[in-house]
């Protein structure tokens, strides 16, 4: 599992150019499952079909119901949008990290231009900085020395290799190559899977929700499962959080755009506590998901979301324990045999 977690993690996959990512979780998936393509998006589908005999069962039973599992695959980054006379990349954000949070970062472009970023007056108070004093120093000493390297519309990620620690990952797009690591998983080991399943690794999930929509629509499942991070902000001082760290995995309530299926939520409590695995709740007040999207698609669809708890989810380098991914697939793996 750690391995799969890092070399998805260093995998470059900003929002809209999420090819390597996508070309490494097919290639982890191909041979655990029965079907998968991409769509012109590039949304990664796979189809795990039903290893019981559908004439033997009940019509009626829950195991019939066709499942969707997904995870976006696209992390944070940040898109060129002009470059100034100084040769300094100006970028807008793609996602939702915060001015003070990436000053000083390195970045990388992809096609392998590296740069830090850094702000209009050396003296700026970090808490002030507006996104529009940010740029990209890339090393050159003018406009068309840097246009030699970069243009516009070229897109970066954070530049951190991954490490562990403590059975701890520490890496750049925990948010969301975790829940991607938690489905690749989950595929290998599901040999009894009542129902069809697809995997589902949506696109361009940070800025739009705008993989789900295509994806739901195509697979139009009875049930779909999130599996994302949850924010976890117990570390430092005695502010802990509700969702910690190494706390087990987060069953969602609710978020800013889907209020999640009760009898969903009740399925997954009910594997947890069967496998004797501590979970944890949240109630999401401020972020919008790909769920958000996909419950409202093709009729209605009934969707649940068990989520990773992550800290410094918004940072270019986060942090997870393993453990709670672990646990996160043995539910999952459960919920579908």
């Amino acid at each position: 599992m750690k391995q799969l977690l890092l070399k998805l993690c260093d995998a470059f996959g900003v929002s809209g150019n999420e090819d390597e990512a996508g070309r490494i979780i097919a290639d982890e998936i191909k041979d655990f499952v029965d079907e998968i393509y991409s769509d012109p998006i590039g949304n990664v589908i796979a189809f795990k079909k039903s290893r019981i005999n559908k004439h033997d069962a009940n019509t009626h039973d829950a195991s019939n119901h066709k499942i969707m599992l997904f995870a976006h695959m696209d992390e944070q980054g940040l898109l060129a949008t002009f470059i100034d006379e100084k040769g300094f990349v100006r970028f807008s954000p793609l996602g939702d990290f915060t001015e003070a949070g990436i000053l000083g970062a390195r970045v990388k472009f992809s096609n392998g231009v590296h740069g830090i970023i850094e702000c209009d007056g050396a003296n700026s108070d970090a808490k002030s900085i507006k996104m529009s004093q940010l740029f990209v120093d890339i090393g050159a000493s003018s406009k068309e020395q840097a246009m030699q390297a970069i243009k516009i519309g070229d897109v970066a990620c954070f530049d951190n290799a991954s490490f562990e620690m403590q059975n701890r990952v520490f890496a750049k797009a925990l948010d969301n190559r975790t829940g991607c690591a938690v489905l690749v998983e989950t595929a290998k080991k599901l040999k009894d899977n009542k129902s069809d399943v697809y995997f589902v690794f949506t696109s361009q999930e940070k800025i739009g929700q705008r993989g789900a929509k295509p994806a739901a629509y195509y697979v139009n499942p009875d049930i779909a499962i999130m599996i994302d991070i949850a924010s976890a902000n117990d570390a430092g001082g005695s502010s802990a959080s509700a969702i910690k760290c190494g706390g087990g995995p987060v069953v969602r309530i609710k978020d800013k755009s889907c209020i999640y299926h009760p009898d969903v939520r009740r399925r997954i409590e009910e594997t947890a506590k069967h496998l004797n695995i501590s979970i944890q709740y949240e109630v999401n007040e401020k972020e919008v998901s790909d769920a958000g999207i996909v419950c409202r698609q093709a009729g209605a669809i009934a969707c649940g979301a068990i989520l990773v708890p992550v800290r410094y989810c918004s940072r270019p380098v986060g942090m997870v324990d393993i453990n709670d991914i672990e646990d996160t697939v043995k539910i999952i793996t459960k919920f579908l045999s």
